[in-house]
């Protein structure tokens, strides 16, 4: 894989089709015929088809935290880049989702590339820098799992490892700050050339 896709488990599939697309179409553009800089092929790692965690919800089983832990540290090192898949601008799901917040804090410590893709293009999501600093707000020591045991094994590795909630949540909140910046500059001049092209 070459990149890591991270979502939230409540998210539809639809959702996360949509923002791929869009991604994938800008991105094939850039990058060429799907492949990257170095020639690289575009490979996806979406942990839904690898630790298939929907499956053990259903049939009333927990993966153990640490497994997960392992499972990510490993294959977002080896991978190299993060998309960070948004279901919307405003009130997103993925700033409540422990498993995101901690994913894009280990990103950033590693200094790992991150990328927000949303399914919609919401030009006029994001107004003021108010704006910005609200939607991309970030609660560490609030912030839930779909699985209750992860989010308390997080939460006891960030205080173990860290010391400090509000360091993790400024580092992810700066992050997210950068990348949706990206996202609506890209958008507004997306937009701006469909208008040209139909004009």
């Amino acid at each position: 894989a070459t990149w890591f896709l991270s979502w939230v488990w409540g998210y539809h599939f639809t959702t996360v089709r949509k923002a791929l697309t869009r991604w994938w179409e800008k991105h094939r553009i850039v990058s060429g015929a799907g492949e990257d800089a170095s020639g690289q092929r575009t490979y996806i790692w979406w942990c839904v088809f690898v630790n298939n965690q929907f499956r053990m919800l259903e049939a009333g089983q927990v993966e153990d935290p640490g497994d997960l832990f392992n499972v990510f540290g490993q294959q977002l090192e080896g991978i190299g880049k993060m998309l960070m898949c948004l279901d919307q601008m405003r009130g997103s799901s993925y700033t409540t989702r422990i498993w995101c917040i901690f994913e894009v804090f280990v990103a950033c410590q590693r200094s790992i590339p991150t990328t927000v893709i949303l399914p919609e293009l919401e030009v006029d999501a994001i107004d003021t820098l108010k704006d910005l600093t609200q939607q991309c707000r970030v609660d560490a020591e609030k912030a839930k799992a779909s699985v209750e045991a992860d989010a308390e094994a997080i939460k006891k590795h960030i205080q173990q490892e860290h010391k400090s909630f509000e360091y993790v949540s400024q580092t992810v909140e700066q992050a997210l700050w950068c990348e949706v910046i990206k996202f609506l500059e890209q958008s507004e001049q997306s937009e701006q050339s469909e208008n040209g092209k139909t004009q």
